[in-house]
C-alpha cells in the first residue's frame, strides 16, 4: 500500500513546475509556448510577492520552553522556601 505525501509547496510554486513540465514537451517555435512562456513570466512575478506564512523556528520554541520551565522551577522552589529572588531576571531579553 503507498503513502501519499501532502505536497508542501505553495501554490504558485506547484502551477510553475507544471507549466514548465508542459513546456517541456512543446515545440519552442510555437504560439502555445509563447503563451505558456508569457504565464510563466507573471507567475514568477507573482511569486516574488507571494509570501509564505510564518513559522516558528524550532530555536526559538526551544527558547521560550526553556524559559518557561525555568520560571516554573524557580516559582515552585519559591513557594515551599523561604527564600525569595525575582525569577524574570533569568529570562533571556527579547531582541527587536
Amino acid at each position: 500500500m503507498k503513502k501519499y505525501r501532502k505536497d508542501k509547496r505553495n501554490p504558485i510554486t506547484k502551477e510553475v513546475d507544471e507549466i514548465i513540465e508542459i513546456m517541456s514537451h512543446t515545440d519552442r517555435g510555437s504560439e502555445e509556448y509563447k503563451k505558456l512562456a508569457a504565464n510563466l513570466e507573471l507567475l514568477i512575478k507573482a511569486k516574488s510577492i507571494y509570501k509564505d506564512p510564518a513559522r516558528i523556528d524550532a530555536n526559538t520554541l526551544a527558547i521560550v520552553l526553556g524559559n518557561l520551565i525555568g520560571i516554573a522551577i524557580i516559582v515552585g522552589y519559591e513557594e515551599g522556601h523561604i527564600i525569595t529572588s525575582k525569577a524574570l531576571g533569568f529570562v533571556l531579553k527579547g531582541r527587536v
